[in-house]
């Protein structure tokens, strides 16, 4: 999750010095406040995109994959595969 926010801070820098640039260059303010409003969308969507409460209290079956199944369950109650001995997914 901390590494989602440094990407969508780097993102930010990067289009934020390249909005300058083509202000500085072209002397455009249109494609200034374009690139001024990349970063924002940014951060909505991975505000957006975060894990929820759901996905941290359930997992999903590597046999079936049709069903979420509670962290604390033995057995999937689709396809009965036994995460007991089966491999635990995160």
């Amino acid at each position: 999750m901390e590494a989602l926010f440094v990407v969508v801070f780097l993102g930010v820098a990067i289009v934020t010095i390249m909005s300058l640039i083509s202000l500085a260059e072209r002397g455009e303010w249109g494609w200034f406040v374009v690139g001024l409003f990349i970063p924002f969308a940014a951060i909505i969507g991975a505000m957006i995109s975060s894990p929820t409460e759901e996905s941290a209290t359930h997992k999903r079956c590597p046999v079936c994959a049709a069903e979420d199944v509670p962290r604390g369950a033995m057995k999937c109650p689709h396809c009965s595969f036994d995460f007991a001995a089966g491999a635990e997914l995160t």
